[in-house]
């Protein structure tokens, strides 16, 4: 399994979100997040996104999430 530097981090609200550099076994997860963004989350970022273009994305060594 490729390394990488995971870290955990604290919003200024009180909630922590965990930040890790992506990698290629991540993709199945990246797909279900982008599915499950709300119409409202949707309109800040690029659609369309599905398989394929978050494919070509996903390929991008500055894919920023």
């Amino acid at each position: 399994m490729p390394k990488r530097k995971d870290k955990t981090v604290m919003l200024k609200n009180g909630l922590s979100i965990f930040v890790s550099k992506y990698i290629k076994e991540d993709f199945e997860k990246l797909v279900e997040m982008y599915a499950s963004l709300s119409k409202e989350a949707l309109r800040w970022t690029r659609p369309p996104y599905n398989k394929e273009t978050i494919k070509k994305l996903s390929k991008d060594k500055n894919l920023i999430l």
